[in-house]
């Protein structure tokens, strides 16, 4: 089945939707890598109330909740990444059948996800990495061979995540279109394959990463280059509609006035960042006149999950 599977460059990109499919599971960014596990234990929610609450235990930090709330994640991750490996190890075996931009894809998309993967996996049943770099925490896994995998110091499991996300910018810098294209799903002609990179680990998927893992390792490895935009301002420009839910004293001043107070206190729900934490935004009212904005909309996509 496996061989017959990849036999064709569409058996190819079978095998990669097939770990898509896999990510939004509860296990992983469907529950307990996305807003639920974590930003329950980091207080981002008030979970104490009621005392029957489902994440009660949770946000007290109770080790067997937090046991139970892990439970699955490391074996569907490291689940992904043996099918990850399959995938990279038979775009050697088998390169014949696909194109060289097929291949390029392929390969830069996998290695981006195996070091995401055990980037996750190392934050979470790793060591505090400035406080204890040199401590055994994971193994790294690069075959899809069932053989014992010894653990790792964090800070080598750090370098081959680096060495991952290196590989795989070089491998997508010439070949994907995200980059020397731009967002094609406006497209209608050519591969849907290639027409939605903005919903894929793109190259500047990848490139936000490592610029994470730089933030994340500090000074323990070199400093990895990212393309990170720094001090700019962006418009938001806001707007709401009055559903059928609002009582019959609301109004739009009401709310008008909710917001601007919100605004002049800098509260929000959550800080607002740019696609990961590690990049907060601040934001402000604008306060009448010209913006002195550049007169540009471009659409960028996602880039990062």
């Amino acid at each position: 089945m496996e061989n017959t599977l990849f036999e064709t460059e569409e058996g190819f990109f079978t095998a990669l939707n097939g770990v898509y499919a896999e990510l939004p599971q509860a296990s992983l960014y469907g529950k307990s890598l996305a807003a639920v596990t974590f930003d329950v234990q980091a207080q981002y929610f008030d979970t104490t109330q009621p005392s029957t609450h489902t994440f009660n235990t949770l946000g007290a930090y109770s080790a067997e909740a937090r046991k139970t709330a892990v439970a699955d994640t490391w074996d569907k991750a490291y689940f992904v990444i043996a099918n990850v490996n399959k995938i990279l190890e038979h775009c050697e075996s088998d390169r014949d059948v696909l194109s060289d931009r097929a291949y390029h894809i392929i390969r830069g998309e996998m290695l981006g996800m195996r070091a995401l993967l055990h980037f996750e996996m190392l934050r979470i049943f790793g060591p505090v990495f400035a406080e204890a770099p040199a401590r055994v925490s994971i193994p790294y896994r690069t075959s899809s061979e069932l053989t014992v995998t010894p653990l790792l110091p964090a800070n080598e499991v750090a370098e081959k995540i680096a060495g991952d996300f290196t590989d795989a910018l070089s491998e997508l810098a010439d070949w994907d279109p995200v980059r020397t294209e731009g967002r094609l799903n406006g497209e209608t002609t050519g591969s849907v394959r290639y027409r939605s990179r903005h919903l894929r680990l793109n190259y500047f998927a990848v490139k936000a990463l490592q610029a994470r893992l730089a933030i994340y390792t500090g000074e323990s490895i070199q400093q990895r280059a990212s393309m990170v935009l720094t001090d700019v301002h962006y418009v938001i420009d806001a707007h709401f509609t009055m559903s059928d839910k609002a009582n019959p004293s609301d109004n739009e001043g009401k709310f008008i006035d909710i917001a601007r107070r919100r605004l002049a206190r800098g509260q929000c729900y959550h800080q607002p960042c740019f696609g990961c934490r590690e990049f907060p935004a601040s934001f402000r009212a604008w306060e009448g006149g010209p913006i002195p904005a550049i007169h540009e909309t471009r659409d960028l996509g996602l880039m990062l999950y």
